[in-house]
This record gives structure tokens, sequence and C-alpha cells, in this order.
């Protein structure tokens, strides 16, 4: 009977200390956390939901002419893109992947 005493109670004692430490260091890290300065973020808040009205940007008037133009270069660097894919689609090969542009939307 004795046996079963001091083995409980060793139990009971081991696990007061075992809790004793867990929450001494879980406030020790709470500590060490206020202690440290928070991070201030390097640009504002966005601000989404605001008061203050942002004028819309003025619409810009093309002349149909430069339209045209613009339109005609992108058709244009389309069908060269196209084609280019053609090709490499017929014959597969390294040479055709590397083959310059002549479109001026290539860098």
């Amino acid at each position: 009977m004795h046996g079963y005493i001091s083995l409980i109670g060793g139990i009971v004692f081991f696990l007061g200390c075992g809790l004793f430490l867990f929450f001494a260091c879980e406030r020790r890290e709470d500590e060490e956390r206020a202690r440290q300065p928070q991070p201030q973020p390097a640009l504002p808040a966005a601000r989404f939901f605001t008061d203050t009205k942002v004028k819309a940007p003025e619409a810009i008037e093309l002349d149909p002419a430069t339209v045209m133009l613009v339109m005609s270069l992108l058709e244009r660097h389309v069908r060269q893109e196209r084609a280019a894919v053609e090709n490499f689609l017929e014959v597969p090969s390294v040479a055709h992947l590397r083959t310059g542009a002549s479109s001026p939307f290539v860098n």
C-alpha cells in the first residue's frame, strides 16, 4: 500500500513540476515578444474604402489613321508569330527556336 501511495504522489509531483515549467516558459516567451519592438510597415496601409474622390483620367482621342496603323502592325506581328509557329511545327529544331523576328513588338 505504501508503494502505491508513493507512486501516485511521485506522479502528481512530477506532473505539477512539468506543468509549472511549461507555463513558466510560455510566460517568458510572451514577455520576450512584448519587449521586442513591433515592425512598422514601410508604406502606409492601403485605403480601399475612402470618401476621397479620385478623378478619372481623361480619354485620349486618337486619329483614326493612327489607330489603323497600330492595328495593321499588330496584325502583321500576329501573322509573323503564326508563321513561325507553323514553321516550327513542320520542322522542329533548336535553330527554328532561335531565329530572330523582324517584328517591332519583339525585344
